[in-house]
């Protein structure tokens, strides 16, 4: 019969140690509970030792690391005169699994958990040296979860952002991506050659979506895309609703000064950038723009597409309909609807509902004379 002699469970921080020394000779006879090697980890040293009396291979040299539950040697009660062979059958024939023979060794709770999250729980009863429970199944995923973040291995969204070069819409995009760690800026696509080439913010501008956009996507550059410019938000509407299409994913930008409060819901493509205040129960579309400084109260309802520029602000209950553009240092007061591709210009004070395609201005006289 011949026994396996195992690397044992090390600590959670370690998965392999290094093997320093071998205190046996091979085909030497050992005794049970006999100090076989020495193994080293980046905390402590640890020594192991035989489970029976019988004769001792292996062929894993010393100064070698090895991993946790890897074979390290065999222990046959009888002399091999080709352990060699006996060897490779070690390391090469499967385990046994959730065998039937096996479920004393685990609860079938256990042993359904540690299936559905691949988890090998016959390597977990040696490590744990009794029988495994549910329990034990769960700190090892628990672990497995924790152990990347607490080294500062986090997932990360990486975002491309099209256009908005020119008019500074994907500059405040990157500075609001550089303020979270949950997203990565990672290319800018603009059409303009004079900017392909340059880097914003350390982000690189990097040619025309329509020529990079799927290739990148596709080998995995970036995850998510936003788009950067407003200026025209009829085209804006437009292209998200191509990319859509194709099922490119759209990713929201939120900063991290940002309020969003309970119940808020948000649609994707969305720009949400510093100081931006949303009240509980209020409903945002896809791909609008939401400048620094916005605020928008309760129970509100936005379309999609739509631009806010500094210093809006909505009171509660209020109603705006798609591709909707508010300039800078606007009001509206409770209930009011505001219907689709409206141009709000500053100043406003909006007292009363305004219908879909018109535009409210405000006429007022300036002045600029010397002291």
């Amino acid at each position: 019969m011949i026994k396996l002699i195992k690397a044992p469970f090390l600590g959670v921080n370690d998965k392999s140690a290094r093997l320093l020394r071998w205190h046996i000779e091979a085909g030497a006879r050992v005794e049970s509970a006999e100090v076989l090697c020495q193994l080293e980890t980046t905390k402590t040293l640890f020594e192991v030792e035989a489970d029976s009396a019988g004769y001792f291979y292996t062929e894993i040299a010393a100064d070698t690391d090895v991993a946790v539950d890897q074979v390290l040697a065999i222990v046959s009660d009888t002399e091999l005169t080709d352990y060699h062979t006996a060897w490779l059958q070690a390391i090469t024939e499967p385990q046994t699994g959730l065998s039937a023979g096996n479920t004393a060794r685990y609860t079938k709770k256990a042993a359904m958990l540690a299936q559905r999250h691949n988890v090998d729980i016959d390597a977990l009863a040696n490590r744990l040296g009794k029988k495994v429970q549910e329990q034990d199944v769960l700190s090892v995923l628990a672990h497995q979860t924790s152990e990347p973040r607490r080294m500062g291995f986090l997932p990360q969204e990486r975002i491309g952002i099209i256009g908005g070069v020119s008019g500074g819409g994907a500059m405040i995009i990157i500075d609001a991506i550089l303020r979270q760690p949950q997203q990565q800026a990672v290319a800018v696509f603009d059409q303009n050659p004079a900017f392909i080439g340059q880097s914003i913010l350390g982000v690189p501008v990097v040619g025309a979506a329509d020529d990079l956009l799927e290739q990148y996507l596709h080998d995995g550059i970036i995850d998510k895309v936003v788009i950067g410019f407003n200026r025209d938000l009829a085209q804006r509407a437009e292209l998200f609703n191509q990319l859509q299409a194709k099922g490119i994913p759209f990713a929201n930008v939120i900063d991290p000064s940002a309020e969003l409060r309970n119940h808020v819901i948000l649609g994707v493509g969305n720009i949400i950038l510093a100081n931006v205040y949303i009240g509980p129960c209020t409903e945002i579309g896809n791909n609008n723009f939401l400048t620094a400084g916005i605020h928008i109260e309760h129970g509100n309802k936005v379309g999609s597409h739509c631009a806010f520029g500094p210093a809006v602000a909505t009171s509660g209950n209020v109603v705006v309909g798609n591709g909707v553009r508010f300039a800078a240092g606007i009001v509206v007061e409770p209930d009011v609807c505001i219907g689709d591709n409206c141009v709000i210009s500053s100043g406003a004070v909006i007292v009363g509902n305004v219908a879909a395609d018109s535009v409210v201005k405000i006429n007022y006289s300036q002045q600029i004379k010397a002291r």
